[in-house]
């Protein structure tokens, strides 16, 4: 695990780790998440969902999973949200106007794996560690990077 991760947030303030992935977190994985939530104001549950296993197909699919993951954000100051996230849910954290939120930041987390299996042969990785690749913060119905 890599002791210099990345991550911006503070030691006061109230988080929530949400897991946005296909499969089961790794040890390694659930170690080095709190690892990350360390010091902050957390109820040290790690959530895991199925909203990663939903094929998005539309714009409204992508906005459907986008609001999910924002929901029981009451009294939150930061969602941790750790997987690997599709473009055009990242687009959404990018650029999303009219979210009934505010004052939450939110972070992404992307799963940096490699040694992966060759072409047609069943998936398989090694996680190496998390990356943060975005920080959003949510202001009275518009977010901004």
């Amino acid at each position: 695990m890599n002791n210099s991760i990345e991550t911006s947030i503070g030691t006061l303030d109230k988080a929530k780790a949400v897991v946005f992935m296909r499969h089961e977190l790794t040890k390694k994985q659930e170690d080095e998440i709190r690892a990350i939530m360390l010091g902050t104001d957390w109820d040290g549950e790690i959530y895991v969902n199925d909203f990663a296993k939903e094929e998005l197909k539309d714009w409204d699919d992508a906005d459907g999973v986008f609001n999910t993951l924002l929901m029981n954000t009451h009294g939150i100051d930061v969602l941790c949200i750790f997987g690997v996230f599709p473009p055009v849910l990242r687009r959404l954290f990018f650029s999303r106007d009219g979210i009934k939120a505010n004052g939450i930041r939110v972070e992404l987390y992307e799963a940096w794996n490699v040694n992966r299996a060759e072409e047609g042969e069943k998936p398989t990785f090694e996680h190496k560690e998390w990356l943060m690749t975005g920080a959003y913060k949510i202001y009275n119905g518009a977010m901004n990077k």
